[in-house]
């Protein structure tokens, strides 16, 4: 989902036909609203607008699951759900703060930022480290939410292989090297190796392993904090359109990167989440992530370039 231009008056009467009294616009931020209900002060309050109904299907789908397995998690409250509304509008509590991206150094080697995104300047850093502890232990809670199936949470199953978790990354896997193929970035010896190396470590992955629900797109830009008397604190973890049943290395994986580029993040982060990682396992789902981002990269300077030099890393070993 993003933010987009969208007519005020329109959602306001979407808004307040689902029993709210009214609602104001930030002159601020235009996505950001309040909600007025008949008691109590205003709701602060983020729209989020989808280009797909599927994506604003799973979004709902997830943070309702969410809500009904972990109530104290520090996701955002869904407020509202309105499918009906061009392709989905949500309402999800506002989440005041900063993403962890702003706290990691320009210059790190870290997969790009996408290019509409604005660094903000961090007030202070003292507990930084400890808040990224709190966020493994939060990234962990999620990852033991049971999930019956692999894939999607909602929409059509695309995948057969939906209770085999070897033969579902297998096929996911096999999927995302066939498109890059395709798109002429690999030629058919440089597909031969990423397939070889690939299929050396799918053994790793035993086929009852049970499924996790996962973020799928768990970078710095959507875990959130907030600074306050001087300290940094954990906030919440967001954005979940394309959350899943998959294997947790794969939220493990592109953690591993951002986190990389902060000095002691990454392993503050793996002591909070606890438990061992396997590093070839997380090696095989970095290399599923790179593949995965560079088959669909918008634009060679988006994640292409980055994920492809990552490609050439794990194959050297």
């Amino acid at each position: 989902m993003e933010t987009i231009a969208v007519n005020p008056r329109r959602v306001k009467e979407a808004v307040l036909a689902n029993g709210y009294r009214d609602l104001t616009f930030d002159p601020a931020d235009p996505n950001r609203v309040f909600l007025w209900t008949e008691e109590g002060p205003p709701q602060p309050a983020f729209l989020r607008f989808s280009r797909k109904s599927s994506r604003f299907d799973n979004e709902t789908a997830a943070l309702t699951l969410i809500h009904q397995q972990l109530p104290s998690a520090p996701v955002p409250p869904l407020l509202l759900s309105l499918p009906e509304f061009d392709d989905g509008l949500m309402l999800v509590g506002y989440l005041p703060g900063v993403n962890l991206a702003d706290f990691i150094p320009p210059d790190a080697d870290i997969p790009p930022l996408p290019l509409t995104y604005q660094r903000s300047q961090p007030e202070a850093t003292a507990g930084l480290l400890g808040a990224i502890a709190e966020a493994g232990r939060a990234v962990r809670q999620l990852h033991g939410i049971p999930l019956t199936q692999f894939g999607t949470l909602v929409g059509p199953w695309a995948n057969p292989y939906l209770h085999d978790a070897h033969a579902h990354t297998a096929q996911e896997t096999r999927h995302v090297l066939s498109r890059c193929v395709q798109l002429g970035i690999f030629s058919a010896h440089e597909e031969k190796k990423i397939d070889n190396w690939l299929h050396e470590r799918l053994s790793l992955i035993a086929p009852d392993e049970k499924p996790a629900f996962i973020h799928f797109d768990l970078h710095a830009g959507n875990l959130r904090f907030e600074v306050e008397n001087g300290r940094v604190y954990f906030l919440a973890i967001y954005d979940f359109e394309l959350a899943r049943g998959w294997l947790p290395e794969y939220d493990l994986a592109l953690l591993s990167w951002d986190l990389g580029g902060l000095s002691g993040g990454w392993e503050t982060f793996c002591r909070g989440y606890g438990g061992a990682i396997h590093p070839e396992r997380l090696r095989l789902f970095e290399m599923i992530k790179a593949l995965t981002a560079v088959a669909y990269s918008k634009s060679d300077h988006d994640w292409r370039d980055w994920c492809l030099q990552r490609i050439k890393r794990l194959l050297e070993g």
